[in-house]
């Protein structure tokens, strides 16, 4: 759930569209991965549907905070998952996240139902299953491993720690299409195919 209850000035280096493409999207991955997760230099983290809207800023987030960084992903958007900062990419219609050896600090889950069960079991002791999706959750059965919510709330903060990676050019806002008002149709039958990338900009002029 995203709650607003602050505002920044925009920088003047992030346009308009770049700031609103990366208000909910932006907000959840940092939440999720700096704040909840707590990913640090080192670490190996999974980020599942890493080409969506969410997705795409937390490879990012992840990569800059230093962990290795894996996410699961269509072949066709493996590339677009390195170029944003994914070491490896799994391509979760021929392969399985769970496969032995890959094991992680944290994930990031955004899907739910039983990718949220599966991705506690490729957890290290003591690692962190951070989630934010409309899928039901049930409670993990490992108690070694920490389960959190992932609670979108705008502050000032929060906002300007991503407005400045924006500016600084550290953090790109991955805009696959942009649609006038009128076509607002059109935008949404592309971001309910579920194959869109990055985020999905609607223009009022």
């Amino acid at each position: 759930m995203f709650q607003a209850h602050s505002s920044c000035v925009i920088p003047p280096e992030v346009s308009l569209e770049d700031a609103a493409a990366a208000g909910v999207a932006g907000l959840s991955a940092w939440i999720a991965l700096v704040e909840n997760a707590q990913v640090a230099a080192g670490q190996r983290v999974l980020i599942h549907a890493g080409a969506g809207g969410v997705g795409s800023f937390a490879l990012q987030i992840a990569a800059l905070r230093g962990a290795e960084v894996w996410t699961t992903c269509s072949a066709r958007n493996a590339d677009w998952c390195h170029a944003l900062g994914a070491f490896k990419t799994i391509d979760y219609t021929k392969q399985s996240f769970t496969a032995p050896g890959q094991i992680f600090d944290a994930v990031l889950d955004t899907i739910g139902g039983p990718v949220h069960r599966a991705s506690s079991e490729v957890l290290k002791p003591g690692g962190r299953l951070v989630y934010l999706n409309a899928d039901p959750v049930h409670p993990v059965a490992r108690k070694d491993v920490t389960v959190i919510a992932t609670d979108v709330r705008a502050t000032q903060k929060r906002l300007l720690a991503v407005l400045t990676l924006i500016a600084q050019g550290r953090l790109k806002v991955p805009i696959e299409a942009r649609f006038p008002l009128a076509r607002a149709a059109e935008a949404y039958e592309l971001s309910r195919s579920g194959h869109s990338r990055g985020k999905i900009l609607l223009t009022m002029a």
